[in-house]
């Protein structure tokens, strides 16, 4: 947890020290509730510092991990948003060979789907403002992409003041570089 906050208020070598650190304790645990969201969190650190090769190896390793636990995919949800820079994607969609069961599955399901506005609903219903404020980000720049600018506006202001309110720097740098682009 601390890494992820290290790296949104933008202190990418702490948030790189913190998630070595864990993913050595969790290795050390050779639990699968402790290892596979370990790894899956590290790697979405690493494509959001553009570590992508580092990124997809603790990724694949982590998927090989919830192939054995499928009872965990609703850690999949940590993938939302990065699944398609790692090439992913179609792994993590096989891992729901029946339907989602929950929150936290129906989210993460959302998220590979592209479903991000329902996955931001979920996340927030539940509680989970930081997810939700990823989901929207991930909505923003899926929305504008495809040329819906005042949709996409719509998640960006979501996304932005939720990193605005918790001081999340590392965010609002990426939310606020799709302004001009939502224009």
């Amino acid at each position: 947890m601390r890494a992820n906050v290290r790296l949104a208020r933008g202190d990418s070598e702490g948030a790189l020290q913190d998630w070595g650190r864990a993913l050595e304790i969790a290795r050390e645990a050779k639990d699968p509730q402790a290892l596979i969201p370990t790894l899956l969190t590290y790697a979405r650190g690493l494509t959001f510092l553009g570590r992508i090769d580092e990124a997809h190896a603790l990724a694949d390793e982590g998927l090989d991990l919830l192939r054995q636990h499928p009872a965990m995919r609703g850690v999949l949800g940590i993938m939302a948003g990065i699944a398609d820079h790692l090439d992913l994607r179609d792994r993590v969609l096989d891992l729901f060979d029946s339907p989602p069961d929950g929150v936290w599955e129906e989210a993460a399901y959302g998220a590979a789907k592209h479903d991000y506005v329902r996955v931001a609903a979920l996340y927030s219903h539940a509680g989970a403002q930081t997810q939700a404020a990823a989901a929207h980000l991930d909505a923003a720049h899926m929305l504008i992409d495809h040329g819906r600018r005042k949709e996409g506006e719509v998640e960006l202001q979501s996304a932005l003041a939720f990193y605005r309110s918790v001081g999340a720097t590392f965010f609002i740098r990426r939310a606020e570089a799709l302004l001009p682009a939502s224009a």
